[in-house]
């Protein structure tokens, strides 16, 4: 078993991450470093608490960016996003389908760094949206550890 540091034993998944995305992300962060900056020197210790506050969602961002992938291991889903990891069993999953559908759930609040997404429908009422940069590869693999999953095309899913 691995430990909580080691990326657990598998198929690994890199991550789609799509320019927009990236665009929006990082351009957001260098755009506001300067005023961020002055703002820091100037405002004293308020100052220094907001900007150091605002630099650790800068991290983050920065984290969930580099520290992304999706393992299929023999008996589960793993999926890092960032700080934050989920494991769901194989045989909980009911469902996978793609999606380009942000509505459905929006980039930022899915394991998704892009549009083109596969949906993960597991337990009774849960779904996640993940984007991995082979999705034909990565549905045929978790398929064929799910035999009661469902396949559906993307205007079902």
């Amino acid at each position: 078993m691995a430990s909580k540091t080691q990326r657990p034993e598998g198929e690994f998944f890199a991550v789609r991450r799509d320019p927009w995305v990236g665009v929006l992300l990082w351009g957001t962060i260098f755009a506001t470093l300067l005023p961020l900056g002055i703002v820091m020197a100037k405002e004293g210790w308020g100052g220094v608490v907001l900007g150091t506050v605002i630099l650790i969602v800068y991290a983050m961002i920065a984290w969930i960016w580099f520290g992304s992938y999706y393992v299929i291991g023999k008996d589960t889903l793993f999926i890092r996003f960032g700080p934050l990891r989920t494991r769901i069993k194989l045989s909980d999953i009911t469902q996978i389908g793609e999606t380009r559908d942000i509505l459905r759930a929006p980039a930022l609040f899915s394991a998704a760094l892009s549009v083109d997404r596969v949906v993960v429908r597991y337990a009774r009422y849960n779904t996640v949206y993940v984007s991995p940069k082979e999705k034909e590869r990565f549905i045929a693999a978790l398929a064929a550890g799910c035999p009661k999953a469902r396949v559906v095309t993307t205007d079902e899913a």
